[in-house]
């Protein structure tokens, strides 16, 4: 629950401590309820009351504040919240002792009164301090206002909106980007058209007009049962992307980043790295059905807009599926917002779904195979290898369905999913399964099961659609021989809600958590089959004791990432790379297995040996091993012939990878002098003097004087 981890004030902890993973874990459920800035952290929470003005009633929860935010969520199941930037709080009332009451002017000519509050007048003092109202020469010597003094600056900045704009600091665009929504450009809509789709189109927009007068507009706006059930219906073409971007939490990026679009564009512009070249490939596989996709404007669009992102977060760069997601966007937003809106889904919405191993993808399959199990019992009787759901469901959550719906119908699902997030997909998933469950049911095997869902797809229809048909995109499977059932997706959705709307977001959370454990130990335990199985192939190791040899290198790893100041191990860290780069040593730790595994440890020169032993391994000089480079050195100390033996001490004694005379770095690592050392340059001279053919060694030349 997440009302549970709500109590009591918090302070920012070290990250080391219990008490600092708590905190951070709470700041973490926080920022994904609020759809919040990865920057914002939970500092305080106050039970209260909310006056809702539209309801006339006060709504029972709890206010949670960060450093730029305040946040209202409802207990008492209403389903009421708030979300309130610092930036838009125009002023603070005084405190109205009688009721415990706090009264805050927004803009817009709002006003939001929370009343019970435990320690009202230090939570009204801290508001005030935050939202900088204290610098108005309006205000008394107290930074308390008025309600009249309230009253006249929400009129003062609706007369004077560029004020306003400085404020929330979305004043001025750059003029280097695309500034229109593709879809005003290429589906410019007739406001004298009286088709009747036109006029439904009209009907939408007039109720969220109501909506919006009743429950506010923008960020600040109630979010209430009735604003889901406008989602529900679908949101007309001209608001989607507004609502994109309030309900998604992009427009607080926005507002707090303004020119950084168009920095990350500039300096991206000409980059050439496996990220750009990968768009390049996918620009026009991207809605290419589209009239603006298969013009020049889109293109351009998606390739900055993408290349920005693979800029701003090389960790992600750019993966499959970012590129169909992205075109939809830049349909309904502007290219900016687009980017931000992009933001919001890889780094908050789906964490972890775009890299290489798609974890969170995996862990939401396995939620949903949680679901189905208990939502649909009879269908898991029948099917009882669960990887199909997986396997068949992947690019349902990878592209929100865009990948398989008709573009008309999909962007219903978006609509869903930025206001609900991934509990609007899992609900969604199962209605369409439940809706193809007797057809499921006679299904002999995996392909006519997906064939049975393809169909399906084709067939989802948007009725109340204004596109015009050279953009409606038809449906893939289509032969024209066979006929099947259109179903709205209107109705589809709503079906959704209707008989899965009791899964809680709160559910969803807990069983990500609980889910993402099984999946990261099973993407480990394959990871480690890979790994073995490669370097087995290249060493004389037995299996057993490769395993062993696995799980402390592993446990090496990890102890140099998490308690290690400014460990190389831990920023070049990255599960993302290849099954053997993705655990790696440095010098320090390989010293540790060094002296604990290697015959060669008990000699008086342990720490020598260890520093010539890593360069010599370390084959692409990043200072840094991996396994199979550990392994490959231990092999010879332990299974190599006498003569191998020789070979490698022989090569310890020279910089790696190079002759003597090329490498100045020779007089850093030459030996101490002893008679051991002496009687190896006798043995290895003799050697390869006389087996001069066997070793390409024989073309170097040892020093006389190995000190």
């Amino acid at each position: 629950m997440f009302w549970s981890y709500l109590t009591g004030h918090y302070e920012v902890m070290s990250p080391l401590s219990l008490r600092g993973v708590e905190t951070r874990a709470r700041s973490e459920q926080f920022r994904a309820f609020f759809r919040l800035p990865r920057e914002e952290n939970l500092l305080e929470v106050h039970e209260s009351f909310l006056w809702v003005p539209f309801s006339h009633f006060n709504t029972l929860g709890k206010i949670c504040v960060s450093e730029n935010y305040l946040c209202f969520a409802s207990q008492d199941g209403s389903q009421c919240y708030v979300i309130i930037p610092i930036r838009e709080v125009i002023g603070v009332e005084k405190p109205d002792n009688a009721n415990k009451a706090v009264t805050m002017c927004v803009r817009g000519k709002r006003a939001v009164r929370f009343s019970e509050v435990r320690d009202f007048e230090r939570f009204a003092s801290r508001i005030r301090s935050r939202c900088g109202v204290l610098a108005s020469p309006q205000h008394g010597a107290a930074g308390e206002v008025s309600t009249d003094v309230c009253r006249s600056l929400m009129e003062h900045f609706e007369e004077n909106p560029e004020e306003e704009a400085l404020m929330v600091g979305q004043k001025g665009s750059s003029k280097t980007v695309s500034t229109e929504a593709l879809m005003t450009v290429f589906h410019p809509q007739d406001a004298e058209n009286l088709d009747p789709k036109m006029l439904k189109e009209k009907m939408k927009e007039q109720s969220w007009n109501i909506h919006f007068a009743e429950y506010g507009r923008g960020m600040s706006m109630f979010r209430t049962k009735k604003t889901r059930d406008l989602i529900v219906r679908g949101v007309p073409e001209g608001l989607r992307g507004e609502l994109w971007l309030l309900f998604s939490g992009a427009v607080n990026d926005m507002a707090t980043h303004l020119g950084y679009y168009s920095e990350l564009v500039e300096q991206s512009m000409g980059t050439c790295t496996l990220a750009t070249d990968e768009i390049e490939r996918d620009l026009h596989r991207s809605l290419p059905e589209h009239p603006a996709f298969q013009s020049d404007t889109g293109i351009s669009a998606l390739r900055r807009v993408l290349t920005a992102y693979a800029y701003r977060n090389p960790k992600i760069g750019y993966c499959q599926a970012m590129n169909i997601l992205t075109s939809v966007l830049l349909l309904y937003a502007k290219e900016e917002e687009a980017f931000w809106l992009l933001v919001a889904v890889c780094e908050r919405m789906l964490p972890d779904y775009f890299n290489r191993r798609i974890i969170g993808a995996l862990v939401d399959q396995a939620v949903f195979e949680e679901l189905i199990r208990e939502k649909l019992s009879q269908l898991t009787e029948h099917m009882t290898d669960m990887t199909f759901f997986s396997s068949v469901s992947l690019s349902w959550f990878l592209t929100l369905f865009i990948s398989v719906l008709p573009i008309e119908s999909a962007v219903n699902v978006v609509d869903c999913f930025f206001y609900d997030g991934i509990k609007a997909i899992l609900q969604l998933g199962l209605a369409v399964l439940d809706y193809n469950m007797d057809r499921l049911l006679t299904c002999r095997d995996d392909a006519e099961a997906v064939t049975v869902l393809n169909k399906f797809f084709d067939n989802v229809t948007n009725k109340d659609s204004p596109l015009p048909p050279t953009v409606q995109q038809a449906p893939v499977g289509s032969n024209g021989k066979e006929s099947h059932t259109k179903v709205d997706i209107t109705d589809l959705i709503k079906e959704a809600y209707e008989k899965y709307g009791d899964i809680r977001s709160e559910e969803v959370e807990s069983m990500r958590r609980r889910n993402r454990l099984y999946v990261i130990q099973t993407l480990e335990d394959t990871t480690k089959q890979n790994v073995l199985r490669v370097v087995s192939q290249e060493v004389k190791i037995s299996p057993a004791d490769l395993d062993d040899l696995y799980e402390i290198f592993k446990k090496q790893h990890f102890l140099s990432c998490y308690w290690t100041m400014n460990s190389p191990v831990l920023l070049h860290h990255d599960p993302s790379l290849p099954y053997l780069e993705q655990y790696q040593l440095a010098l320090p730790q390989f010293r540790a297995l060094f002296s604990l595994l290697c015959p060669w440890a008990h000699c008086a020169h342990r720490d020598a040996l260890a520093l010539w032993m890593f360069r010599l391994l370390d084959e692409n000089q990043d200072g840094l091993l991996n396994f199979k480079e550990l392994c490959c050195g231990l092999d010879v100390t332990y299974s190599g012939t006498f003569t191998d033996k020789l070979k490698l001490l022989f090569k310890l004694h020279l910089p790696p990878g190079k002759p003597p005379q090329n490498n100045s770095a020779c007089s850093q690592i030459k030996c101490k002098s002893d008679d051991t050392v002496f009687s190896v340059y006798s043995v290895l001279n003799t050697i390869i003097t006389w087996q001069s053919g066997i070793f390409n060694e024989a073309c170097y030349e040892f020093p006389l004087n190995p000190q």
